[in-house]
This record gives C-alpha cells, sequence and structure tokens, in this order.
C-alpha cells in the first residue's frame, strides 16, 4: 500500500476524478471536482477505492 500524494489527482473505478490536499496521521483530505468542500477518508479505504491519474508531460 502507498501513501496518497498531496496535489496528486486520483480516480475511482466510475471515473470520477479528485484532488488530494492532505495527508495527515491515518487520514487522507480531498476534493472531488466540481465540489467546493473537502472529504476525510481512512488512507486505506482510499488506497482501495482511488488510483493515481498518471498525468501526460510534454516536452
Amino acid at each position: 500500500m502507498h501513501e496518497p500524494l498531496p496535489n496528486a489527482r486520483y480516480q475511482d473505478s466510475q471515473g470520477n476524478a479528485v484532488t488530494v490536499r492532505s495527508v495527515s496521521f491515518s487520514r487522507v483530505t480531498f476534493v472531488r471536482d466540481g465540489y467546493a468542500s473537502p472529504v476525510l477518508m481512512l488512507v486505506h479505504h482510499f488506497v482501495e477505492q482511488y488510483s493515481l491519474i498518471q498525468e501526460v508531460r510534454h516536452a
């Protein structure tokens, strides 16, 4: 299990994207696209439900 990275983008199995704001102790705070309110989730639940979005870097 890897710990989520602050400011990284993740998506769930339905393709809904989120941005991680912080990771503290065993909790992840993130914001869903299109929503202003942050969500708090246990790290192990987040890792099970979300995968890192690989960003394409242009040279």
